[in-house]
Formats: structure tokens, sequence, C-alpha cells
């Protein structure tokens, strides 16, 4: 046993405990062989560490009877600060640690010689010298540094986190992945999985990754280990029951497909998507929001049958413009277009046998859709100019082109004053595109007339338009 202070040959000094215990400690005798400041700055204690750095404790203490009066005194006074300096002197590596499971592989601490499952790299960061030191011994590094500038707190709690998932690991091959990716999971499949079968599977996941977390932070037991394995077999049962649900229902009309709900979810519609996840399957009262394009062409055949005795067919989805591109007559070159939402809210319920207050027709087609281009809006102007009316509608010629579509101008001739009213041509032809194909009433033109001279809309002759629409035309010109 060695007293608290060792009498030395240099009678009248002694050398203190705590000095005999940081020199005894072989920690700090490698720390001042392998640090620049000690080499450079303390060459004494560099060379007696160099000399006892494997000497066993016994045999430094009887090394120390012949330390002379200088060696006492710089062990007391010096020894303590200079190890401090030497340990300021290291950095951690890029690379800040290491886990070996394979103890035969596992490496030696630099400092202590022990092997460690645990190694971390530090670096000198004047000499370059690297050492591989152990989870205990790096805790003497207070002011360690690391590179990517987490403190050595953060590196040890990473180290250890990650060398008991290896161990886990080793227990059960990618559980790290599967408690990671166990939601994104459910988005592998096809179709989307209803919350029968989705609740569940989720209830697992979150049992297992509390389990898994514990772990980590070495807040379970053995017992809790066994139960990650009857999770997991859980998990696979659950994966094969979504499997065959995606089998089984695939093909099926109106089920929820993958690309329908990241449609939803780009659209920030979860009220919706919450809907579906009840059965899986898109129903009645909402098919109208269901807008992904995939899906609205798939109901292009459905639509077809239900219009199939009007004569009325859906010829295409329009992406770009979310329309139903519509051929209402079949035996004529028109075309109608329709938002496909608004065509879905009016008659969507009809594709799953659902009762609607209004009826599939020709006219109730009209009411909700669009002259599809100019030329239509031409055909409906030649068929209102056939039928026998007070109001004739018309493109004034001036013997030059004026171009009444780009300018949106539509001239109405009132008969029973001769003279005209100027109206919004594109809406005016969607209002009465209907009383062009005998879905309406002439009559009802007349009454719009009617209106607009009640109103006392303003009226013009002929020669009135035409000296307006030159004035119009030169001061157009004049500007070019």
């Amino acid at each position: 046993m060695i007293n608290s202070k060792i009498v030395s040959l240099q009678e009248g000094y002694t050398l203190s405990k705590n000095a005999r215990n940081l020199f005894i400690n072989r920690n700090n005798r490698a720390l001042l062989i392998y640090s620049q400041y000690a080499k450079q700055n303390a060459q004494s204690l560099y060379k007696l560490a160099y000399t006892y750095l494997d000497s066993p404790s016994n045999e430094i203490d009887k090394g120390f009877n012949y330390f002379t009066k200088d060696e006492i005194i710089l062990f007391n006074d010096t020894l303590a600060n200079v190890i401090n300096q030497c340990r300021d002197e290291w950095i951690g590596d890029v690379n800040p640690y290491e886990i070996i499971e394979d103890e035969k592989k596992r490496k030696k601490c630099t400092l202590c010689k022990q092997k460690n499952k645990l190694i971390f790299h530090i670096k000198n960061q004047f000499n370059g010298m690297k050492m591989n030191v152990g989870s205990k011994c790096i805790t003497a590094f207070h002011s360690l540094e690391y590179p990517s500038g987490l403190t050595k707190a953060e590196v040890m709690r990473r180290a250890h986190r990650q060398s008991r998932i290896q161990s886990l690991t080793l227990k059960f091959p990618g559980i790290e992945k599967i408690v990671s990716s166990w939601e994104s999971e459910l988005e592998k499949y096809h179709v989307l999985i209803p919350e029968f079968l989705e609740n569940k599977y989720l209830d697992i996941g979150s049992e297992l990754k509390e389990i898994y977390n514990n772990y980590l932070k070495r807040r379970v037991g053995k017992a809790d280990i066994k139960k990650i394995s009857k999770l997991l077999k859980s998990r696979d049962s659950f994966l094969s029951n979504m499997r065959d649900y995606e089998t089984e229902n695939k093909l099926k009309d109106y089920v929820v497909t993958r690309k329908i709900v990241k449609w939803l979810q780009l659209k920030n519609d979860y009220e919706t998507i919450k809907h579906i996840k009840k059965t899986g399957y898109v129903t009645s009262d909402i098919v109208h929001k269901i807008l992904e394009p995939n899906f609205l062409e798939s109901l292009i055949p459905k639509i077809n049958r239900l219009f199939e005795k009007q004569g009325i067919s859906v010829i295409a989805y329009e992406k770009e413009y979310v329309n139903y591109k519509i051929k209402p007559f079949s035996n004529l070159e028109f075309y109608l277009k329709v938002n496909s939402r608004i065509l879905l809210k009016n008659f969507g319920p009809l594709l799953f046998r659902k009762a609607i207050p209004i009826a599939p027709s020709l006219q109730n087609i009209f009411k909700i859709s669009h002259l599809y281009s100019e030329n239509e809006q031409n055909m409906v102007l030649n068929e209102l100019n056939r039928m026998d009316s007070v109001i004739g509608t018309e493109l004034l010629d001036y013997g030059y082109a004026y171009d009444h579509f780009e300018r949106n101008e539509l001239d109405l001739f009132d008969k029973r004053i001769k003279r005209f009213i100027v109206v919004n041509l594109s809406k005016f032809l969607e209002e009465f595109k209907g009383v062009a194909f005998e879905l309406g009433k002439i009559a009802s033109i007349e009454q719009y007339v009617d209106y607009l001279l009640k109103e006392n809309t303003k009226t013009y002759t002929y020669l009135d338009l035409r000296g307006i629409r030159d004035r119009t035309d030169n001061d157009i010109d004049n500007k070019e």
C-alpha cells in the first residue's frame, strides 16, 4: 500500500498522492507520449512517461524513490496541468467512431490497451497523430470538438445509439429500416389500404417503435426484446393480408388507387382521403371531388353507357383544362366541353345507380356545358338565323375584315324597330345555344331583347355601327 505521501531519496521533498495517481494511470502516460505539448514543453515528463509506459504500478512506485528534487517538484506542480494541456490538443476525427461486433476483430484502446466494441477516433491537431480511444477513456477529453460541429456528448450519444442499433440488427436483420419505413410501407401498394387493415397495422408499428426507441435508450429488458419478435411476425401477417387485398381489388371499378391518394394530397384534401379510407372505394357522394386524370379517363366508358340512349358520348378527357369533350349528336360534328367536376356533380351518382333530381338528357347536358370552339359558335349562329324570328343574329360586314369574335360582339337586329343592339357574343351564344337545336323556344331570344329595350339599352342603325367601327379601326391602325 502506498502512503498518501512518498518520501524521496532527496530528504525533505515528497511526491503528492494526486501526482502519483495521475502518473500510475497508463492513460495519462500514453497521452504524454503521443501529445505535442509534452514533447516540446515538458520533456522531463515526456521521457519519464516513455520510460514507464508499459510498467506495472509497483515498478513505477519503486522508480519514484529515485526521483530527483526537480522531478518531484515538476510532478507535484505541473503534471496535472500538462495532462490537461495535452488533452486539449486532440480533436474528433472526420469518422468519429467505429462499432466492431466481432470480438476477434475488436481494436485496443491506444490509452488503456483494452479491446473495445465501441472505438472513438481522435486526432492531434498539431502532430497529426491518431488514437483509437475506448468508450470509457474518451470521457476524459472534456473539450473535444469535431469537424462537423457536433459536441463530444452528441457524438457519444450517436455512437452508443448506433452500437445498440447494430446489436439489435444482428438479432433482427433490417429492424432499423422496418421501424423507420413502417408508415411508408402502405404507400407501396397500387391501391389505398382501407382503415380496417391500416389501423391495426399502424397500432403494431407504434408499439414496435416504442420498444425499439426504449431499447436504444437502454430502458428495456429481455422480455421486451422477445416482444419485438412477436410484433415482427404480426407485421409479416399484415403485409400478406394487404398484398392479398391489393390482388383482389386492384382491377375493380372505383377502387381508390395510389395515384388518386397522391392527387388528393397535392390538393390538401385530407377530408376526402379520410372518407375514402373507410371503404377503399370512391362513392357516389364524393365522386365529383376525385379529379385525378387517370380516374377521370377510366370513367368515360361508364359515362357513355349512361347517355347511350340519348346518342350523347364523351370522346375525350382534356387534362389541361380538366374538361370532358362531348359529342351531343351522333350525326353532327358538333362538340361541347364540360368541366369534369360539374358533370360528375350532376350525373355522377347515376354511375352508382343512385337517384338524382335531374334527368341525363340532351337538354340538361347543354345547360351545364359550353361551346367547344369558334366553329361551334358559327354553327349555333347559322342555326339561329334559319329560324323564323323577329330577331336576327348578324355579324355585320362592312366590306372589310371586322373580327366580331376577337371583339366578342354580336349584332342583334330587331325587325320590329329596324335597329341593332350589340351584345356580348360568347355570353349570348352560351345562353341560347340550346335554342339553335330546338332545346329551347325562339321566343326566349325575343323576350331577352324586349328586356334590353326596357332597360334602355342603346340601339343603332347600320350606318351608326359602321361609323363607330370605322373610327375604332382607324384608332387601332394609328396606334400600330
